[in-house]
């Protein structure tokens, strides 16, 4: 059967596998409401690389049965909004919606399959599929989507409904009842959700930084960052412009420079002026590069640290300034919480650029990096400034002593 046929029929097994994947790749935009999420083979085709349709998801957690890594993987996901519907008591979310659109089709199934492994592999079921041109399926989504009880994925306590689910499949088993868990229940039973933000997609990311108390101040120093930049380098620094490059009141986030402030004469006077120029020619040289080249950006970075006084916390304040978008602060109050979440041992002490490139290299490798601009305009600014900004997370005040 043409999974765009005009006659509606009823699919299942193989053939109703085969006709998920194809009105899957073939669709700009995805509707879903099920009653319940596991991983499967369907799943991993949704959120693969090769699937670039606007995705919607409505899904319940009734009875527990809901994966809760499944919904963190697809509530992360740049391509998917998610939302969860009503909690795990009765009444439960029972639907089996999925609508597909293409300029060229809207087509929908409704029956008794969830998107679960048990429904999409192994369970009998049956689906209704139809060629939708009236669109009636769309009011009946926008219902469950607009429902008072939906919430967003990020307003979901996804932590609780953990630890509760895995006491609840606990006593369970414990009573000798574990045969009456569907298998991907089972299976994901001992399954726990890694909440290292630093290492989740740019929905986690975002939402974290705007529920820290410190970003107002991180934004104040970014505000300033092109009229920094873009000074002339022969001058002297204004007032503002050493209380910017030392983290001064009102600039004191990133780290504040207080001791380097007293030795502020190594770069003020007619005798300094090669070394400020020499700082200007290389944060020009870094603001203007298209591309994250490790062996380029090595050799700018080992310049800039080889100009006297310009050391690690100066150094890589400097650079953010220049470029938000690709560097971050190593500092005495936040290399430990670096070394932490990435694995690599960049110290303030013993600053060299190459641990510092392959540290910035592994940054780069994660979901929230390489996650599309988001056409949000707040969100689009912490976007811009989103290496820089990991410094809201990892910075770890020491009292008595100076960055």
């Amino acid at each position: 059967m043409n999974a765009f046929s005009l006659d509606p029929h009823f699919c299942s097994g193989d053939e109703l596998r085969k006709h998920l994947r194809l009105l899957i790749e073939s669709s700009s935009k995805i509707d879903i409401a099920t009653a319940w999420v596991s991983d499967s083979n369907i799943l991993k085709f949704l959120i693969s690389d090769g699937i670039k349709a606007h995705i919607r998801m409505v899904v319940g957690v009734g009875g527990y049965m809901t994966d809760p890594v499944v919904l963190k993987r697809l509530g992360t996901h740049p391509n998917i909004a998610l939302r969860i519907h009503g909690g795990p008591e009765p009444p439960l979310f029972h639907p089996k919606l999925y609508v597909f659109q293409h300029q060229h089709f809207h087509r929908t199934l409704i029956g008794s399959m969830n998107f679960t492994k048990a429904g999409t592999m192994k369970n009998i079921e049956s689906m209704f599929s139809t060629n939708n041109t009236n669109r009636s399926a769309g009011p009946e989504f926008e219902r469950y989507w607009n429902s008072p009880q939906v919430v967003p994925f990020d307003q979901f306590d996804l932590k609780s409904y953990e630890e509760k689910r895995r006491v609840k499949l606990a006593a369970v088993k414990a009573a000798g009842a574990a045969e009456v868990l569907e298998e991907d229940v089972a299976a994901s039973a001992e399954s726990q959700v890694e909440i290292d933000i630093l290492k989740e997609g740019w929905k986690a990311y975002v939402q974290q930084l705007f529920s820290s108390e410190n970003l107002e101040g991180h934004r104040r120093v970014l505000a300033v960052r092109k009229q920094f930049i873009d000074r002339d380098w022969s001058k002297d620094f204004t007032e503002d412009e050493l209380k910017i490059m030392f983290g001064l009141s009102p600039y004191y986030a990133f780290g504040s420079l207080k001791q380097l402030k007293l030795n502020e004469s190594q770069f003020q006077g007619g005798v300094n002026i090669a070394r400020r120029k020499e700082i200007g020619e290389i944060l020009n040289k870094v603001s203007k590069l298209q591309y994250f080249q490790g062996p380029i950006v090595r050799g700018l970075v080992e310049q800039l640290i080889g100009v006297p006084y310009c050391k690690s916390a100066l150094a890589t304040r400097l650079l953010i300034l220049a470029r938000p978008d690709w560097f971050v602060v190593v500092n005495k109050k936040s290399f430990e919480g670096l070394k932490e979440r990435f694995g690599f041992f960049v110290t303030n002490e013993d600053f060299k650029a190459e641990s510092y490139v392959a540290l910035l290299e592994k940054i780069h490798s994660q979901p929230w990096f390489r996650s599309p601009e988001p056409e949000d305009t707040a969100e689009r600014e912490l976007w811009q400034a989103r290496v820089a900004l990991i410094d809201v997370l990892v910075y770890r005040e020491k009292f008595g002593s100076d960055d």
